[in-house]
C-alpha cells in the first residue's frame, strides 16, 4: 500500500523502480496503469474488457496474441447490465479460452457511485471482506456514467472519482481500466464519417487528461460486423496501431484477430531461417522493422499455420517449427 504522499529527493530522484515498468499484458497494459476504453454505444466495450478479465485471471494470452506473464486478480464493478447477464457472458467465454472463477471478484451494483460517501461505505465493505486476502492487480469499472454521481461534463465531479479510484489503485498497487463512451461521430457533407481520435471521447477534458492511455473501438468501414481497436497515444510504445477484431458468438463468446500479412510474414520467416536458435519478440522486431502490432498477428498467424513455435519460457523465444539448438 503507497502512502497517500510520496516525497523523493537525492538517489530516490534519481532512480526508477523498474518493478512498476512490468507488464501485465504484454504490449497493453501495465503495471499502476490507468487506462480508459472507450467506444459508441452497444459497440461491444463490456465484452472486449471481459475477455480481458479472463486473460488476466488465467494468465493466458488475451486475443490468442498478447502474452500475461502471470495470472491475478480482477475486481470488475459491473454498474449497469443485469447480474446474470454478465456472468452468462464470462462463462460462454470459458467455453473457449480459460478463466480462473476464483481469481475474478464481479461486483454488480447500479447503485455503486465511486464519488459520494455511500458508495464509499459500500467500497469499505467490499475491502474489509476480500481486500486482504484477494487484493487486486487490476480494478475495472463497467462503465463510468453509472459510477459517477454528477455531470461527467464536470471538472470537479470527474476529479473526484478519479481522486476515489486512485486511492483505491494506490492501496492496493492495482493497474486501473475505466469503460466509457465517445461523442456520436461527425459525418461530412459527402456521407463520410471524419476520423476518430482520443479526442472524441465524451465529457470533461479531465477524463482523457487523467489517464496513461486510452484504447477506444469503433465499427470497421471493410465491415461493419467488425469492430477496430486503436490507440492514440500510449507509453508502452504504440503496441496498437490498428487491430481488426471479429466476435464469435453465441457459445463460445469471444473476439479473434482477424488479419493476414502476406508480405510481413515473409519478411518473419526470412529473419528466423536465418537465426536457427531463435529471436525474442524484441529481437524480432528490431530485424524485420516491423511495428508491435504487425509482428504480433504475424506470429500468431505463423503459429496456427504451424510454421513457428515459440517457447513456453521466459523471455518466450520465437522460432521456426522443426528448429533446434545444435
Amino acid at each position: 500500500m503507497r502512502s497517500i504522499l510520496r516525497g523523493y529527493t537525492g538517489k530516490d530522484l534519481m532512480r526508477i523502480e523498474q518493478a512498476k515498468a512490468k507488464p501485465l499484458v504484454e504490449g497493453l497494459l501495465f503495471e499502476n496503469d490507468y487506462v480508459m476504453v472507450a467506444a459508441p454505444p452497444k459497440i461491444g466495450k463490456s465484452l472486449f474488457v471481459q475477455q480481458l478479465a479472463c486473460a488476466l485471471s488465467s494468465g493466458e494470452p488475451f486475443l490468442d496474441t498478447f502474452e500475461v506473464p502471470n495470472a491475478v486478480n480482477v475486481w470488475y464493478f459491473a454498474t449497469e447490465g443485469k447480474d446474470e447477464d454478465t456472468k452468462d457472458r464470462l462463462i460462454r467465454m470459458s467455453h473457449a479460452h480459460p478463466i480462473d472463477p476464483e481469481k475474478i471478484f464481479l461486483f454488480c451494483s447500479a447503485g455503486l457511485r465511486f464519488n459520494t460517501n455511500d458508495g464509499l461505505k459500500l467500497l469499505n465493505g467490499i475491502e474489509e471482506q476480500w481486500g486482504k486476502d484477494y487484493p487486486p492487480k487490476v480494478i475495472i469499472i463497467d462503465a463510468l456514467y453509472r459510477a459517477v454521481k454528477g455531470s461527467i461534463k464536470d471538472d470537479d465531479v470527474v476529479n473526484e472519482f478519479h481522486q476515489v479510484v486512485g486511492a483505491l489503485a494506490d492501496k492496493y498497487d492495482a493497474a486501473v481500466i475505466v469503460v466509457h463512451h465517445m461523442k456520436k461521430p461527425v459525418y461530412f457533407e459527402s456521407g463520410s464519417k471524419q476520423e476518430r481520435s482520443d479526442d472524441d471521447v465524451f465529457g470533461s477534458v479531465f477524463l482523457k487528461a487523467s489517464v496513461d492511455q486510452m484504447y477506444w473501438l469503433d465499427k470497421c468501414d471493410k465491415d461493419p460486423k467488425d469492430i477496430v481497436l486503436k490507440c492514440d497515444t500510449q507509453r508502452s510504445g504504440n503496441a496498437i496501431e490498428g487491430l481488426r477484431l471479429t466476435l464469435v458468438e453465441p457459445d463460445p463468446l469471444y473476439y479473434k484477430i482477424t488479419s493476414m500479412f502476406k508480405d510481413e510474414m515473409h519478411r518473419v520467416i526470412t529473419v528466423l531461417n536465418s537465426h536457427k536458435n531463435g529471436m525474442t519478440f524484441d529481437q524480432l522486431k528490431k530485424a524485420t522493422g516491423l511495428k508491435r502490432t504487425t509482428l504480433y498477428q504475424c506470429l500468431r498467424e505463423l503459429d496456427d499455420l504451424g510454421t513457428t513455435t515459440r517457447s513456453k519460457t521466459k523471455p518466450v523465444i520465437h522460432k521456426m517449427y522443426g528448429s533446434h539448438t545444435p
